[in-house]
Order: structure tokens, then C-alpha cells, then sequence
């Protein structure tokens, strides 16, 4: 009786991952058809970074973004609201915040330039989940914090060229520091533990873009990821940061370079 029992749930719970996963598919089929501007197979490389429908801010996007033109220039983003925080011209992309959600940060690319917006979200995406997990497997979270972050889709309506952008980036407003105060920090707050750390971290993640503008101090005192966009690539550009440090952690930082092995045979 007792293994009749056993092999009964057994099944259970085999038919209910298989509902799960089914219904997993659906929803996701589902949803993607709300959006009839997006091609499927952007849709399916995005939907893993897409903000999930149960996140409390997602009824607040929703409202934002409900203006299906909200892309189409600086001023519509500003008579939606959004205080545009910078507006980089050489690369295309704004940046902004909102005052109904104080806790993020906004990034877009404007309807006219021909920027596949996508496949930038998805690298970043992916590369913050990744820094994340490394951060967190070495236990470092007393120095160095990754804002989350997720994609949007955009309702749009019409198709124009070139083609509208269907995506923003939601970030996570990691508090940082003036970039004055940032590079005094890491001239002057640096301790080797934290040094050493950010060495592991870099080297694991294949953190190859390293400058100072891409890692800078927060508020609380620790350091932030916040361009996960170049992860897994190697060799790392750990001369960029050597300036930073006070002569005696520009010794260590040498030391360990000189050490590791740049390249990701080094994590084996």
C-alpha cells in the first residue's frame, strides 16, 4: 500500500511539472501576443529578463509607458513625467528617472536612431544576473552590490522606419556617489580585502571593460557593477583602475595581476 502511495505521487508531481512547464509556455505565448510588433524570436531571447507581471511596480509601468509614442522624442518622455537625468547623444541613449518610482532608473534609445535596443538589454541583463551570482557565491556583499535589472516591452502600434524600439531598461537606483567623491574613495577607502575581492570579481566574471566610470562607490559605502554589458571577456583591462589606488594598493593590485593568469582558464 505504502509503494502504491509513493508511486501515486511520484506521478503527481511528474503530470504537475508538466502542467507547469505547459502553462509556463502558454503564458508566455500569451503575453508575447500583446505585443504584434515584436518578432517571436526577439521575444523568446528577451523573455528571461522581462520585469514579472507580479512585480509591484509593473501596474506603475504599465501607466508611464501607456502613451504608445512615449519613445518617439525627449519631449514625450517629458510630458509623461520623466526627468531626464542625461541625454548622450554620442551613444545614442537616455537615461531618466520618474517621481512615481524614486527607487529606479530608466534607459532608452529614442525611436529615431536605428539602435537594436534589444539585444543591448539582454547583455545587460544577463551580465548583472551573472555579476550577482558571483558577488554572492564569494559572499563579497559587504563590498560590492549589482543593481537588478530588468526589461520592458513597450505596447507599440505601428511599424515605422526604422523600426520603433519595443524595449526600456527598468535599473535599480544603486545610490552612487559624484564621481569626485568615487575616485577619492577608492584612493583613500580601500582596504585590501575589498581590493582583493574586486580582483576575484572582475577575474571570475570576465569583467573586461573595468574602468572607474563602470565601478563606482555608492553611498553606502560599497561598490557598484553598473554596466554588466561586458561579462565573460577576457583578458580583463585591469590597468584602467590601477591610477585609483593609493601607492601601497597600486603594489598589491599589481601583485595579483602579475599572479592570476588573465583569462579564463584562471577560474579553473
Amino acid at each position: 500500500m505504502q509503494k502504491k502511495i509513493i508511486s501515486l505521487f511520484l506521478v503527481f508531481l511528474f503530470l504537475a511539472s508538466i502542467d507547469a512547464n505547459e502553462d509556463t509556455g502558454f503564458i508566455s505565448e500569451k503575453k508575447r501576443l500583446s505585443y504584434p510588433l515584436i518578432p517571436k524570436e526577439i521575444w523568446n531571447e528577451v523573455y528571461p529578463y522581462l520585469i514579472p507581471e507580479n512585480h509591484r511596480i509593473k501596474p506603475i509601468l504599465d501607466e508611464l509607458f501607456a502613451n504608445p509614442d512615449i519613445l518617439d522624442s525627449i519631449e514625450t518622455l517629458k510630458s509623461a513625467g520623466f526627468e531626464i537625468i542625461e541625454n548622450r547623444r554620442s551613444r545614442k541613449i537616455v537615461i531618466a528617472r520618474h517621481p512615481k518610482l524614486k527607487d529606479y532608473i530608466f534607459k532608452a534609445y529614442l525611436d529615431e536612431h536605428s539602435t537594436r535596443e534589444w539585444s543591448l538589454w539582454v547583455q545587460r541583463a544577463k551580465g548583472a544576473r551573472m555579476l550577482q551570482e558571483v558577488v554572492i557565491k564569494n559572499n563579497f556583499k559587504q563590498y560590492f552590490k549589482v543593481p537588478r535589472k530588468w526589461i520592458y516591452p513597450l505596447a507599440r502600434k505601428s511599424l515605422r522606419e526604422p523600426p520603433l524600439k519595443n524595449f526600456v531598461l527598468v535599473v535599480s537606483d544603486a545610490r552612487l556617489v559624484d564621481r569626485e567623491l568615487s575616485a577619492s574613495m577608492f584612493r583613500n577607502r580601500m582596504t585590501l580585502p575589498m581590493l582583493k575581492a574586486l580582483f576575484k570579481v572582475l577575474l571570475e566574471s570576465g569583467y573586461s571593460d573595468c574602468h572607474h566610470q563602470n565601478l563606482p562607490f555608492c553611498i553606502d559605502g560599497r561598490i557598484a557593477f553598473i554596466d554588466a554589458e561586458h561579462t565573460h571577456v577576457w583578458p580583463v583591462h585591469f590597468e584602467k583602475l590601477t591610477g585609483l589606488f593609493s601607492p601601497p594598493m597600486q603594489k598589491a593590485w599589481n601583485q595579483l595581476i602579475r599572479k592570476y593568469p588573465n583569462e579564463k582558464s584562471a577560474l579553473n
